[in-house]
């Protein structure tokens, strides 16, 4: 064969090699549907990409609405035979009502449309690695993830919240739920407590947590399906989510539903809400008082509490969501202690002193901060409903909250020259008190307890994944392909950590730098940025947890010295 013709033929066959490659290599990304049939007969759709099975918008409880809005979770009914529930291509995802703020629109999530609904919103969304599903292969580890958005914001359906990675990189079953936002999810209503005592779990007020039990009750149900191990379930909440972690840490109804936790970016042991006990914070409002008022912003309003509460439930979800930042709804965004004698409290006592007298899940605990967390001022309950915009107003509110004794030492480490100060001055002060210090508080407690497990703390310090929020994809991967992998050490290194920590209660692993357990006396956290490793608390930072941490574990231990308890009497008659 002459020269030329053979260099043709040569090129012709590396032509057809590389298109076969291109053709495995499209096919291998182009979707595969599945469908899946669980234990109770529903059968769900599904698609698997690059060795990873995606199982979206699946329904976990039964549509909460008309008599239903503002009731524990119901399990689903039952499916036809050949019904297939899941969101593929033409079928939108459903998300809790929510206000538009612009930056939380619908939009699409995972290439599919995402659209707001009372009654489709408590759905979930499993990633998991193809080849476990129809079983045969070992069960995985299950990471069951709380999304965050200030208690009335954002849902499950957001491409940063993807499990791809997680399942692809470590062979994990990624679950992210759902949960009923703002009034929807907290109201509160001595009508809707009137209607717990008829048996059952107790939802005014914890509607949200409910929800999450559910989803997680149904993990238990179904994880095995996907893979997961039903015994081996780690509860993993960013801000919010992270809040919604520490009530479930606390919650009976959640026991034996868990078995790790990861709580990224703020505690909630400055949480004061309570069903039937008032606090400064609070307007000295019971959430049921608050929930009447919220009723009356409404037009709903009835000397009948029955009957205002059956005038709520007859309004549009969107109503209810119109009024999402009226002052009568603004305490409707975390969980209510709920003091009642007796079974089903979703949180009986606040974290502190459930923490305190040892009233919690004993699981290893994953939780940390970045290095720039905190969304100031705005968030900071102790000035939620106080106009503090001088310094001799802030002067006399750290005085009333943390005490006479501790007043110089509040000024010194927050200090506020002039009122042009005070702003930051308080935003420093609701950093350290939802996040850093917080944080360490709460790592202390959980230590401090008999049968203590293990707790890990960090700090991310990774240029770019500082601000609030903004380490997700360093835990998850969810960015990388799109923006490119984080230079430096810290994506992998998260990831491994959060993925052997899912695995056995413990982050450390091969190829690691050693993760040490925390200590109150040698109070070390993970660096997770250029350089990854163990660090201390620097001078600064020792004094700011003397003087929060100390106030947190003695102050709050009871409620807090300016709470007031209702007797059960006592709220009935003044509701």
């Amino acid at each position: 064969m002459p020269r030329d013709l053979a260099a043709a033929a040569a090129v012709g066959a590396m032509a057809a090699a590389i298109g076969l490659a291109l053709l495995t290599w499209r096919r291998r990304l182009r979707p595969t549907r599945l469908a899946l049939r669980l234990k109770d007969g529903r059968s769900i759709g599904g698609c698997a990409t690059g060795g990873v099975a995606r199982f979206l918008g699946v329904p976990f409880a039964a549509p909460p609405v008309g008599a239903d809005r503002w009731r524990p979770p119901k399990p689903l009914p039952p499916a036809a035979a050949d019904e297939v529930q899941s969101a593929q291509s033409w079928a939108p995802l459903w998300r809790a009502p929510q206000p538009d703020l612009g930056w939380n629109k619908r939009g699409t999530a995972f290439g599919v449309r995402v659209a707001d609904s009372e009654a489709g919103c408590l759905q979930l969304n499993v990633w998991t690695p193809e080849a476990l599903i129809g079983g045969g292969e070992a069960l995985r580890p299950v990471l069951f993830y709380i999304h965050g958005g200030a208690g009335k914001l954002m849902s499950a359906h957001d491409d940063d919240y993807s499990g791809h990675q997680l399942a692809a990189r470590h062979g994990l079953v990624y679950v992210a739920a759902q949960y009923r936002l703002g009034a929807l999810g907290f109201m509160a209503h001595p009508a809707l407590s009137a209607e717990d005592d008829e048996g059952g779990e107790r939802g005014s007020g914890n509607y949200a947590v409910l929800d999450l039990v559910a989803a997680l009750r149904w993990v238990q149900a179904h994880g095995a399906s996907f893979g997961g191990d039903p015994a081996n379930v780690t509860i993993w909440g960013l801000s919010t989510g992270a809040q919604l972690v520490a009530t479930l840490l606390v919650s009976p109804l959640a026991e034996e539903l868990f078995h790790r936790a990861m709580i990224q970016s703020c505690v909630d042991l400055t949480n004061v809400r309570e069903l039937r006990g008032r606090h400064e914070v609070w307007q000295h409002k019971t959430a049921e008082e608050w929930g009447r008022a919220l009723a009356a912003a409404l037009g709903c309003a009835s000397d009948d509490a029955a009957e205002e509460l059956r005038r709520c439930r007859s309004l549009p979800a969107s109503a209810i969501v119109d009024k999402s930042w009226d002052t009568a709804a603004t305490d409707c965004y975390e969980p209510a202690v709920d003091r009642r004698a007796g079974l089903g409290a979703a949180k009986p006592l606040t974290s502190v002193e459930a923490l305190s007298s040892g009233r919690f899940h004993r699981v290893p605990v994953l939780l940390g901060v970045t290095a720039d967390d905190g969304l100031g001022k705005a968030e900071l309950e102790w000035t939620m409903f106080d106009d503090v915009a001088t310094v001799d107003e802030y002067r006399r509110l750290l005085e009333r909250k943390l005490g006479a004794a501790r007043l110089a030492e509040a000024l010194r480490l927050y200090p506020a020259e002039s009122d042009n100060d005070v702003e930051v001055a308080l935003g420093r002060l609701s950093d350290d008190l939802w996040y850093a210090v917080g944080s360490w508080a709460m790592a202390d407690l959980l230590v401090d307890a008999p049968a203590a497990a293990p707790v890990y703390v960090y700090r991310v310090t990774q240029t770019g994944h500082t601000e609030h929020g903004s380490d997700t994809p360093l835990w998850n991967g969810s960015r990388w392909g799109d923006d490119g992998r984080p230079a430096g050490p810290a994506p992998d290194a998260a990831m491994a950590f959060l993925a052997n920590f899912a695995l056995s209660g413990d982050p450390n692993g091969a190829g690691l730098p050693r993760w040490e357990a925390h200590t109150q006396e040698a109070p070390l956290y993970m660096q997770l940025g250029e350089a990854v490793g163990m660090r201390g608390r620097d001078e600064a930072e020792a004094a700011r947890y003397a003087l929060l941490g100390a106030w947190i574990r003695e102050e709050l231990r009871d409620g807090g010295p300016e709470r007031e308890r209702l007797s059960e009497s006592a709220a009935a008659r003044r509701n």
